[in-house]
């Protein structure tokens, strides 16, 4: 029964630390259906991801999603929470074949890879953050 116990531990130890290794910021370039350069950021917390694409050169916001997500060995499911290019993804669940290591994150069968640009330790600005208004001169919309 001891024994049962520590390989139990184990296991749930080795699933967690795969799943550390996705946690941090992921960054890839590509090229949209219009010839323009994009870049995207995808950021893992703790149960919670969100990607968010922009134009390369000016830095101008195309489209953000995110939600929850688990991994399962090489199986990344996320819950789409929201999705502001399609709404109607709004409540699915999708699943990936993943590859990756400390450093590059790829979806089986797509030829663009993700480079880790952060490792997602804590640091001064880290957690969850609400957006509850926007200050705009003096005055604050919410």
């Amino acid at each position: 029964m001891r024994n049962l116990k520590f390989v139990l531990c184990c296991l749930l130890g080795c699933i967690s630390s795969f799943a550390q290794v996705v946690v941090g910021a992921w960054e890839t370039q590509t090229i949209s259906n219009t010839g323009e350069k994009i870049r995207g950021v995808l950021v893992f917390a703790e149960g919670y991801q969100v990607l968010t694409w922009y134009e390369a050169s000016t830095g101008k916001f195309i489209s953000t999603e995110g939600g929850l997500w688990k991994l399962e060995t090489d199986i990344l499911t996320k819950q789409v929470e929201f999705n502001s290019q399609e709404p109607e993804k709004v409540g699915s669940e999708i699943s990936f074949h993943i590859k990756f290591s400390n450093e590059e994150l790829q979806l089986e069968g797509q030829d663009t890879k993700w480079k880790k640009i952060d490792d997602g330790f804590p640091g001064a600005l880290a957690g969850a953050w609400l957006m509850s208004g926007r200050k705009t001169g003096n005055k604050i919309q919410s």
